[in-house]
């Protein structure tokens, strides 16, 4: 083995060295902060992920998308009516999807969902329970330090998670408002969206004054939610990330 071969050897090794007791020596400020910041993954189940495409991109001429779906039945009860159909969204898919219980890209639709992406925190957790002063002057006046370490270190969230609705003939997103604010859409749709202790439950309403339960029943019980526990970079998030249709009610209360 030559001098400069050995030479550099030793060079390598013991930078490596130098960067293990670098790294074993980190102030622990510094890791609690790129723990924080460490990108926390919340993967919904695949058949929740697979309704939540319609709402991401929707099946019109204006997109493009065309639609696939094959009847497997329909429920009737008076003036409502439930399709049931297995549908297949042709926007592609990416490496990290997962399939569906009845295959990759698609779904059943059996009447609809309200699903969540978190930002930050669960609403529930901070932004819809804790007040965010809007009116701290900016990073210049010193007087709000406090709050404004809060906020950094996630003692408030200030961000609204964003929710997708999927409903017979309808899709769409929304987030929810602080206060007694109704949920502002995106896109706009002539609907109403009413939540339940918190976010337990919701309602909603569309143009022909169908009411559509999501998350329970009429007494608020019998409770049709999925859960979410993600743990990653030394932080947890947890949450309800879908609200599954549970009942249907007709303009005049018969059906």
């Amino acid at each position: 083995m030559s001098r400069i071969f050995k030479n550099e050897l030793l060079a390598t090794l013991v930078l490596a060295m130098l960067t293990i007791k670098v790294m074993a020596q980190l102030p622990t400020e510094v890791s609690a902060q790129l723990s924080k910041l460490t990108p926390m993954p919340a993967m919904k189940s695949p058949n929740v992920a697979s309704m939540e495409k319609y709402g991401d991109y929707n099946v019109n001429l204006y997109t493009g998308l065309p639609e696939i779906s094959i009847p497997l039945f329909e429920i009737t009860s008076g003036s409502l009516s439930l399709p049931i159909t297995l549908n297949y969204h042709a926007s592609g898919f990416k490496y990290t999807d997962q399939a569906s219980w009845v295959g990759l890209g698609w779904s059943v639709q059996a009447g609809g969902q309200i699903s969540r992406s978190f930002q930050g925190k669960p609403d529930e957790a901070s932004f819809l329970t804790l007040a965010n002063d809007y009116s701290v002057p900016g990073a210049g006046d010193c007087n709000y330090w406090t709050y404004k370490e809060n906020a950094v270190l996630y003692g408030n969230d200030h961000e609204p998670d964003l929710f997708n609705y999927t409903l017979p003939g309808l899709s769409g997103k929304f987030y929810l408002q602080q206060g007694s604010a109704s949920p502002y859409l995106v896109p706009f749709n002539p609907i109403k969206i009413q939540r339940y202790n918190t976010i337990d439950y919701f309602d909603i309403t569309n143009d022909r004054g169908v009411v559509y339960r999501f998350g329970a029943n009429w007494a608020g019980s019998l409770p049709a939610r999925e859960g979410l526990y993600s743990q990653s970079g030394g932080n947890t998030t947890s949450g309800v990330v879908a609200w599954h249709l549970q009942e249907m009610k007709s303009p005049n209360t018969d059906d």
